[in-house]
């Protein structure tokens, strides 16, 4: 039997070793032992507590909508969107439409507010989301749109963050 073809995880040992040869046992012990960190029940708590903290996230936002629309509720709301864009990238993805509308709504909210410098997050993931679905020349438009403002205040972290591109343009 051939030990290179991969043992089959979910197959009684004696079905797979039928099928694949003797294990590599040590080799595969540890790639399922590595595979259960990345997957396991920790990892399936964190996506849990992540999709919690984002209906929490929308239940605030759905509260704020009540208050009258001044510069406190606004900041309010820009943290709050802020939040769920990130809450929603763990548990959706950078590419979900949902992603997408938290980052946007942070994105209109960050420029009312004149561009708060310790919310530069919200146009970044912005750009992510962009990059994540293929917009590429609009992740590339907002990526400078920081650059430039950076540049303007003189922001190292601004700028590290609209050069830094995941995802080539």
């Amino acid at each position: 039997m051939n030990e290179d073809i991969p043992l089959p995880f979910g197959l009684p040992v004696g079905v797979a070793e039928t099928a694949a040869g003797p294990p590599k046992w040590r080799e595969r012990s540890a790639v399922w032992r590595r595979s259960k960190r990345q997957h396991g029940p920790g990892a399936s708590a964190a996506r849990s507590a992540m999709a919690e903290a984002a209906a929490q996230y929308q239940k605030g936002l759905d509260q704020l909508a009540l208050l009258p629309d001044n510069c406190e509720r606004l900041q309010q709301e820009l943290e709050s969107c802020s939040a769920l864009g990130a809450a929603l990238l763990v548990v959706k993805g950078n590419a979900a439409p949902e992603t997408g509308h938290a980052y946007a709504r942070a994105r209109e909210l960050w420029e009312q507010l004149g561009s708060p410098i310790e919310f530069l997050r919200v146009p970044y993931g912005q750009s992510l989301c962009h990059a994540f679905r293929g917009e590429l020349d609009l992740a590339l438009r907002l990526d400078n749109g920081l650059l430039r403002l950076s540049g303007q205040r003189n922001d190292f972290a601004g700028l590290v963050l609209g050069t830094y591109r995941p995802v080539e343009t």
